[in-house]
C-alpha cells in the first residue's frame, strides 16, 4: 500500500493551499487548473479500518461501521488512520460483507495520484520549525544561541608568529577571528503536482536548507625596534667611610644616555566575511521522466576592508646615578638609581578619513640593590616605575583623498561585495 501525504486529502476536498515566502524560488510553477476527480474515487475518511493480511502487493482490510458503497475498481482515499498516519490510496480488487453485520472486507493494491485525479494542481512550501523547544534563548560568556542562530562574540587568535630583525627587535604577524555568526535562513519542503487529462505532467518534491556563516577577521603586522646607544659616564666619586670596626667603600657614578625605540603596526579588518550555502535535494518529474535533484550552492561575500596603521617613535634621554657600597671595600653590597625623562611621538591613520599626531612626555624611575656574602646572593632587588604621561601636542588632519561616502568622513558603512 502506498502512503500518500496530507496534501492528498486537501486536494480531494478541493482545497489548494499555497504557503511560503515570496523570496522562496518555485520550480516550474504552472497556472492553477481546476481539481477534477475520477468518478470511481471514494473518500472513506475517519472510517475505522484494520489491516488483516498482506499477500504480495495485495492488502486486506476490515472496514467497520456504516461504510459508503464500494465496488471493485474503485479508488479508496483517506487522510489517515492508526495504520497510516499520513493517509493512503488504494485500488479495490475485491469486496465482501456479512449480512446483518457492519463489516466489510476490502482487498486493495497500490494506486497513484493519477488514479485519483483527472486534472489537479497543487504547490506548497512548508517551513519546518527549527526553534529551541520552548523558545528558550541561551547566552554565556560571549556565546549566544537563539531559535535559528548561534553567535560567539569574543575574539580568537588564529595565528601568531614573529621573526627577529637583526639584533634590534622583531617583526610580528597575527590573525584573529571574532563575532562568529551562524544563521539558518531556511529549512523547508517544496511540494508540487500537476495532472492534466489523467496524466501527470509535472511533479516536484524538494527539501531546501539555506544557512549563512559570518565573522570578523583582523590581520595585524607589527614591528618593535630598539636602537642601542651606549651610555656615557660623566664623572665618578669615591669615598671610604669607617663606622667603628666596619669600613665602607662608597662609589657614586653618574651616566647620561638615551633610549631610542620605534614601533609600528598595520591592520586590515573585514567586518563581514562569510559564506552562504543552499542545499536542494529531491526529485522532479519533467519531460516524461523523474530526475533527481542534488544541488549545492556556495557564495562567498565580504565587506570592504578597513585599513589602519600606527607608528611610534620613542626618545628617552636619561640620567643614571649608580651608588655602590662595598663592605670592607669588598663587592658585597651595591645599589643604583636612575631617572629617564623622555619625549614620545605617535602617528596613526585609518587610511580613510584622517591621520593624527600625538606627542607626550614623562619620566621613568628605577633602581636596583644587591647584597652578597661571599658568592651567595642574599638580596637582589630592583624596581622600575613608569610615570604618568603629559600631553604636549595633539592634532588630526584629513587625508587628501578622503571623500564622503561609505568609506569617507560621512560614515563607514560596509559595502557588500562577492569574492
Amino acid at each position: 500500500m502506498r502512503r500518500a501525504s496530507f496534501f492528498v486529502y486537501l486536494a480531494i476536498l478541493g482545497q489548494v493551499i499555497l504557503i511560503g515566502c515570496s523570496d522562496t524560488p518555485q520550480l516550474s510553477e504552472p497556472e492553477p487548473i481546476p481539481t477534477v476527480l475520477h468518478d470511481n474515487v471514494v473518500n472513506i475518511d475517519d472510517q475505522p479500518m484494520t489491516l488483516s493480511n498482506i499477500d504480495g502487493d495485495a492488502y486486506t482490510y476490515l472496514l467497520t461501521g456504516t461504510a459508503p458503497e464500494i465496488a471493485v475498481g474503485d479508488v479508496v482515499v483517506s487522510t489517515g488512520s492508526h495504520i497510516f498516519d499520513d493517509g493512503y490510496i488504494g485500488r479495490v480488487t475485491s469486496t465482501s460483507s456479512i449480512p446483518g453485520y457492519s463489516l466489510m472486507t476490502l482487498v486493495m493494491t497500490e494506486a497513484t495520484l493519477v488514479d485519483v485525479y483527472k486534472s489537479h494542481y497543487v504547490n506548497e512550501t512548508a517551513h519546518l520549525d527549527i526553534g529551541i523547544p520552548g523558545g528558550i534563548d541561551f547566552a554565556y560568556e560571549g556565546l549566544e544561541v537563539t531559535s535559528n542562530s548561534l553567535r560567539y562574540k569574543d575574539e580568537i587568535e588564529l595565528f601568531s608568529g614573529s621573526v627577529p630583525v637583526g639584533d634590534i627587535g622583531q617583526a610580528n604577524l597575527n590573525a584573529y577571528i571574532g563575532d562568529i555568526r551562524f544563521t539558518v535562513n531556511e529549512f523547508s519542503l517544496l511540494w508540487g503536482l500537476t495532472i492534466q487529462d489523467s496524466e501527470m505532467t509535472e511533479y516536484h518534491k524538494i527539501a531546501r536548507a539555506a544557512a549563512e556563516l559570518q565573522c570578523d577577521v583582523r590581520v595585524t603586522a607589527s614591528a618593535e625596534l630598539e636602537f642601542p646607544v651606549p651610555e656615557t659616564k660623566i664623572f665618578e666619586t669615591k669615598q671610604k667611610i669607617k663606622q667603628g670596626w666596619i669600613t665602607h667603600c662608597v662609589t657614586m657614578t653618574y651616566y647620561v644616555g638615551v633610549d631610542i625605540a620605534a614601533r609600528g603596526q598595520a591592520s586590515v579588518t573585514y567586518d563581514d566575511l562569510g559564506a552562504k550555502m543552499t542545499l536542494r535535494h529531491g526529485v522532479v518529474y519533467e519531460g516524461g521522466q523523474f530526475t533527481p535533484v542534488r544541488d549545492v550552492s556556495l557564495t562567498f561575500f565580504s565587506s570592504e576592508p578597513k585599513l589602519s596603521a600606527r607608528a611610534e617613535l620613542e626618545v628617552k634621554p636619561y640620567i643614571r646615578i649608580q651608588i655602590q657600597d662595598k663592605l670592607y671595600c669588598k663587592n658585597w653590597a651595591k645599589a643604583s638609581l636612575w631617572m629617564k625623562p623622555y619625549v614620545k611621538g605617535n602617528a596613526s591613520t585609518d587610511f580613510q578619513t584622517s591621520w593624527c599626531l600625538d606627542v607626550v612626555t614623562g619620566c621613568d624611575v628605577g633602581g636596583k640593590a644587591s647584597l652578597k656574602l661571599g658568592k651567595i646572593d642574599i638580596i637582589d632587588w630592583g624596581f622600575d616605575l613608569e610615570s604618568p604621561t603629559l600631553d604636549l601636542y595633539h592634532n588630526c588632519w584629513p587625508l587628501p583623498l578622503a571623500a564622503p561616502g561609505p568609506l569617507g568622513p560621512e560614515g563607514n558603512t560596509p559595502v557588500q561585495r562577492s569574492l
